[in-house]
């Protein structure tokens, strides 16, 4: 039976945490594989952490402060218990859960390597978008165009998604040296890897499909990023990586030769 990891990473949301662990329990009782949380808590100190034990979900502690330290460390063990499809969901209400399994069902049934639950595809839209993150994300995708003219994708950088768990090796997206220069210069923390996964999966020409997913507003608390810091990030990040790639392609083709 397929094996699929719903991967959230958490931070202070004891306010929505009953409603996203209802939801959770309710999905894994009706999907057609082995559906598994992991909760990935950035030590948090108002309580989520000693909720998410207390009703009985796998949950473990981030090893070094950071989001994307978080992520790699819901990645590895994911990888440790042999999924085949990763979920990355936010459980502060943002992602609608009512889409998950249409998401790891596009995956899983080998449509696509990656699946996106899109805030700005027709018919979809965001009630948790600022003025500035609108126009932010707007920018972002003209960029993101001009980088892939080929590509329709309008949402590449949201975080509501489902891949392949081979994606992680595939793509190198545990590589914590390659960004650390920018991570040190714009953000004062740690990168996460939206941005970088999409850019690559396209770069590859590996099959990505974008879903209607309307984004809530979060249940409580606050929003964790900084949008112009990671906006700025992003971008750099963007075109830096058209240049790894171009020599991954060249590392591959002149090994292909040798072989």
């Amino acid at each position: 039976m397929p094996k699929v990891v719903v991967l959230a990473v958490l931070k202070n949301e004891i306010g929505a945490l009953p409603k996203i662990c209802e939801e959770l329990n309710a999905l894994i009782s009706i999907a057609p594989y082995e559906l598994h949380p992991i909760f990935v808590d950035g030590w948090s100190t108002d309580g989520s952490f000693e909720f998410l034990v207390n009703e009985g979900f796998y949950v473990l502690r981030e090893s070094k402060p950071g989001l994307a330290r978080a992520v790699r460390d819901g990645f590895a063990e994911a990888k440790k218990l042999q999924s085949d499809v990763i979920v990355a969901f936010q459980p502060d209400g943002n992602c609608d859960s009512r889409y998950l399994l249409e998401l790891a069902n596009l995956v899983l049934t080998n449509r696509c390597s990656l699946a996106i639950g899109s805030r700005y595809v027709f018919g979809s839209k965001s009630d948790d978008d600022s003025l500035v993150s609108m126009i932010g994300n707007s920018l972002f995708r003209i960029m993101f165009r001009v980088r892939f003219p080929n590509s329709s994708l309008r949402d590449p950088i949201v975080g509501y998604r489902a891949f392949k768990t081979s994606l992680v090796d595939e793509l190198d997206l545990l590589n914590e040296q390659q960004y650390r220069w920018l991570e040190r210069l714009v953000l004062s923390r740690s990168l996460s890897y939206d941005v970088l996964m999409t850019t690559r999966c396209l770069a590859r020409s590996l099959p990505v499909i974008e879903i209607s997913a309307p984004e809530p507003k979060r249940i409580s608390g606050k929003a964790k990023k900084q949008t112009i810091r990671w906006g700025i990030a992003y971008t750099i990040q963007l075109w830096v990586d058209s240049i790894l790639v171009k020599n991954w392609r060249l590392k591959k083709s002149d090994e292909h030769e040798t072989n």
